[in-house]
């Protein structure tokens, strides 16, 4: 059982879209590339209304799915992908539809603390989303164990034309690390990063967490005393708007190690962060995921 998946594109096709075919591309699909039923009501509702199927919308680190049903005959907004199954598979249900959303997520965009609540459905989905082709050596078939530690360390990486600074987290027993992205870095220092990790829901679950940023702090040479709690009040002071109206942005934390977090933020400024909306997708639609 095996998704076919459409990217809907543009004639000639924009950047945008083409990163969202080579995105698939990359985690092993064949997609369809289709450039010229994007804006044809009729042909959705003549070929795709009949299969299991779901159109998927991206925007702003997030995506949405609805179905043919919910489009409108003058196509005032569009889908940027369709997974759809043939006549013969079996029904997903509306539980599976929502993996695939959470999978989407997770392969695309910020991913936060997705690693850690929301596993069991990303594996689910993801063995729905089976790979057209695979290729299996010997040694690939053998079954591989994540690598894991049995201590914290911690690394940093400038990013000195956006001066940004990236801090990758391993802690003990764990097979993947926390990474924070700290903008404006010259103005905000490392004080900004040791607030960052609590938005993630295992971190300070283990009585180690707070002696290991303590021993952190000393490391990156800060002066003042490390007082954690005025740290975490002072964070969630600046998310809300000041005097002058400004807001601080939430916390960016990536359960993925700095090479990916890298690439991530590329994609993200090459377009992919959006991708491609012609105009934006019905506010019902959107109330369906809150």
């Amino acid at each position: 059982m095996i998704p076919i998946i459409t990217v809907f594109v543009s004639h000639p096709i924009l950047q945008t879209e083409n990163e969202l075919v080579k995105r698939f591309v990359s985690l092993g699909f064949a997609p369809l590339v289709d450039a010229t039923h994007k804006h044809s009501h009729t042909w959705f509702i003549n070929n795709v209304q009949p299969s299991e199927h779901k159109l998927f919308t991206f925007e702003n680190q997030n995506v949405y799915f609805y179905d043919t049903n919910d489009l409108h005959p003058e196509m005032d907004f569009t889908p940027n992908v369709m997974i759809h199954w043939s006549e013969s598979c079996r029904k997903i249900s509306d539980e599976e539809w929502r993996g695939i959303r959470e999978w989407l997520k997770y392969k695309f965009y910020t991913c936060y603390d997705y690693i850690d609540y929301l596993t069991p459905e990303i594996d689910a989905a993801d063995l729905l989303m089976k790979r057209p082709f695979t290729q299996k050596t010997e040694n690939q078939e053998k079954e591989k164990w994540p690598q894991v530690q049995d201590h914290y360390s911690f690394k940093t990486f400038f990013i000195e034309e956006k001066d940004t600074m990236l801090y990758e987290i391993w802690k003990p027993n764990t097979d993947v690390p926390y990474t924070s992205v700290i903008r404006n870095y010259s103005q905000r220092g490392h004080k900004a990063f040791f607030p960052t990790l609590y938005i993630c829901n295992s971190w300070g679950v283990s009585r180690h967490d707070l002696p290991f940023l303590s021993f952190m702090w000393k490391q990156l040479d800060q002066k003042d005393e490390f007082d954690m709690d005025k740290m975490l009040k002072e964070a969630t002071e600046k998310c809300y708007p000041s005097e002058t109206g400004e807001v601080e942005r939430e916390p960016e934390v990536y359960r993925r190690t700095i090479d990916d977090v890298l690439l991530i933020l590329q994609t993200q400024q090459d377009g992919i962060q959006c991708a491609h909306v012609f105009n934006d997708i019905p506010e019902s639609i959107k109330e369906r995921f809150k």
